[in-house]
């Protein structure tokens, strides 16, 4: 995670992302077409365009003043992916079947910026497609750390670690953890996981963090974007509190903290 109370010269950010499944108004199909009227919304901010399908049945997309396409719609496919992304790609925001996802790869400037990406493409989705509610919500994080040793103790940088029994007190590799939490909100739930990774340097170890942060209750939209953000900053907050708790000095002193 690379944004919180403090900011690093060196986030370990590989991606962050949330992630949006809907429940559609009783009895209507999912409009695709109506993802013309979707980029209006946000094309000014993401002018690079592309269509994932699958499936045969393909037709090309226009937009209303019939100008060139900008993606082919497969027809037969339940769920076609549209996905816009910024002029630098680091922001993307894609639209499937009652879907929405919004991602942020690196350069990452924190979480005051990506917030209001994520509320924009909720705000064009809910007005064009018109949800009953939110049934599930995601929001995930990817952090590769590097340790420049190539023999340490992992107390040293971590403060979740593995438990040996008495006598197995003794160097391994391939580290995997895993483990569910409860979450900061009624229902919700914090996924975190740790894997040894190749490192850059071959002197050091990499290790990549997965957290993922999800709603087990549907989120309702009688109050429109105010329940969804305000479960976005708990997610958020509970993300960022366990980052700064996992990590030590030694560990966090690598992100180069500039303050």
């Amino acid at each position: 995670m690379a944004e919180g109370p403090r900011k690093f010269g060196k986030p370990p950010l590989v991606e962050v992302y949330c992630e949006f499944v809907f429940m559609p108004a009783g009895g209507e199909r999912w409009q695709g077409l109506r993802v013309c009227e979707f980029l209006r919304r946000i094309g000014g901010q993401y002018p690079n365009q592309e269509m994932l399908a699958l499936g045969s049945g393909q037709t090309h997309l226009h937009d209303e003043d019939d100008s060139e396409p900008f993606g082919v719609v497969d027809l037969d496919s339940p769920y076609p992916l549209f996905r816009f992304r910024s002029e630098d790609g680091s922001t993307i925001v894609q639209v499937g079947e009652n879907l929405l996802v919004v991602n942020q790869l690196p350069p990452y400037y924190g979480w005051g910026n990506f917030f209001p990406r994520i509320i924009e493409a909720l705000e064009g989705y809910l007005n064009i497609w018109g949800p009953t509610y939110v049934a599930q919500a995601f929001l995930h994080y990817i952090d590769r750390v590097e340790v420049p040793e190539r023999e340490f103790a992992l107390k040293d940088y971590f403060n979740l670690v593995p438990v040996l029994p008495e006598g197995f007190d003794r160097p391994f590799t391939n580290l995997m953890l895993s483990m569910d939490l409860e979450g900061c909100g009624k229902g919700d739930v914090l996924s975190v996981s740790i894997r040894q990774d190749t490192a850059i340097n071959p002197d050091g170890n990499a290790f990549l963090f997965n957290w993922d942060y999800g709603s087990t209750a549907p989120i309702p939209l009688d109050t429109g974007l105010d329940g969804i953000a305000e479960w976005l900053e708990v997610a958020h907050g509970c993300c960022w509190d366990f980052f700064q708790a996992i990590f030590t000095d030694r560990c966090i002193a690598l992100f180069e903290p500039t303050r």
